[in-house]
């Protein structure tokens, strides 16, 4: 078979190139950078320099034709957010390249999973547990939010982001100035103390094929907002989450790669909060159906908290695509484990903890603990593997295009990282 990887700039491209080349297929990468991290696995057959499809998308996807035309491609594997503008044109590739399969889904299913607002309508629908979310179209209404509930705390984000890019921890006492309404949608959430837990999964058809529960760090940033640290840990299996995705998953039919956010809350709302808060709920799915009480009420996600079984979890997001999750179960056959025809019994997975780029990590040491550093010196870097060494030290380069980008934009380099190929609604 010959694939075609897009959104190769991230790290889980090279995962997927080594594993399906070791699959017996042959792998090539399309993407907006020369040098993309996987560009320089000995797992690619050939790179292509492709148009950014957030700034010229006719153009993107007329490569993608040419390349795959070209190339005689069999599957169009994206990666990354380009999957969203892939989707969109899903029918004119197919009908350009006949024989051709592309792994991702319809184009209004993604929209619906990845926009945050929509996200949270979905999962209240189905009676899953989430923090209460407003849409914020001004700054009026922000501060009316804010200034009625003095002494809580909320979570602003942008409904399309990614990697905690734009959220914000806000108050009446720390309101945000300045957001751009006109470019960007924003929304306030409940801010819910506790841990962060991830769950990616891949599904075929409504049906979980196999997932992997896993801790991937962000501390917040001084200043306002989160960073990203870069160490993947395994969490012991909670089926709390597995329900839950396994509703989200069949309400869509989904197929492909699909990742989920959760809190574990360091403490769970009472009832007490619901009834005291006057907000009137659907019998039907717990519902709020007064929406001006209930974008006051202190915890609304906790509606649903004896009917959902997530105990002290909350679902956040959704990323309808893969996430670093997928390199802790890189020891597996993962073009079986997606293109086999039995699911995967969870258990009989083989789970490493991991980091991804350790020359960064090394490199931010100063600003974090020992326990840091021990973490630095003992879990396995996923670009490292003997025989294919090269994205392993070229990740210095990749680190340093981002912070060029970043300069050259006026971003940082987290949002330098994927900003051309970012959907923006």
């Amino acid at each position: 078979m010959n694939i075609l990887l897009t959104g190769t700039r991230h790290t889980v491209a090279v995962d997927l190139a080594r594993d399906f080349k070791s699959a017996g297929n042959r792998v090539f990468s399309a993407e907006t950078q020369e040098k993309p991290i996987t560009s320089y696995s000995n797992s690619i057959e050939h790179h292509y320099v492709v148009p950014s499809p957030r700034f010229d998308e006719e153009g993107f996807v007329a490569a993608l034709i040419d390349i795959c035309q070209k190339e005689k491609i069999d599957l169009l594997y994206p990666v990354l957010e380009e999957i969203l503008y892939v989707s969109k044109h899903k029918d004119a590739i197919l009908e350009a390249c006949p024989g051709l399969s592309i792994m991702a889904d319809d184009f209004d299913k993604l929209v619906a999973l990845h926009n945050k607002h929509t996200f949270y309508e979905t999962v209240t629908k189905l009676g899953i547990k989430t923090p209460f979310t407003q849409e914020i179209t001004s700054q009026a209404q922000l501060e009316e939010y804010l200034d009625a509930e003095p002494s809580k705390k909320f979570i602003l984000k942008p409904v399309y982001s990614r990697y905690a890019m734009g959220t914000k921890v806000v108050s009446a006492a720390d309101k945000p100035q300045e957001l751009d309404f006109k470019d960007t949608q924003w929304i306030l959430q409940d801010f819910i103390p506790g841990d962060l837990a991830c769950l990616y999964c891949f599904a075929e058809k409504g049906t979980l094929k196999f997932h992997i529960a896993y801790h991937n760090g962000f501390r917040p940033r001084k200043g306002g907002g989160f960073e990203v640290v870069n160490f993947l840990e395994p969490l012991e299996e909670d089926e709390a989450l597995i329900v839950a995705a396994k509703k989200i998953i069949e309400a869509y039919n989904f197929s492909g790669n699909i990742s989920f956010d959760f809190i574990h809350a360091e403490k769970s709302f009472s009832d007490a909060a619901v009834a005291k808060s006057e907000v009137h709920v659907s019998e039907e799915n717990g519902v709020p159906v007064d929406e001006k009480n209930a974008s006051l009420a202190e915890n609304t996600s906790s509606y649903s908290e004896k009917k959902d079984g997530l105990g002290s979890y909350y679902i956040l997001e959704c990323n309808p695509r893969i996430t670093g999750g997928f390199h802790i179960l890189r020891e597996n056959n993962m073009f079986e484990l997606m293109f086999g025809k039995e699911p995967a019994a969870s258990k009989a997975l083989v789970k490493r903890r991991y980091q991804f780029l350790s020359f960064a990590n090394a490199l931010m040491f100063q600003k974090y603990s020992f326990g840091y550093l021990r973490a630095l010196l003992t879990y396995p870097d996923v670009l490292f593997r003997a025989g294919d060494m090269r994205p392993w030290y070229c990740q210095l380069g990749i680190i340093k295009l981002a912070v060029e980008d970043a300069k050259r934009y006026g971003i940082t380099a987290d949002e330098a990282a994927v900003y051309d190929i970012a959907w923006m609604g």
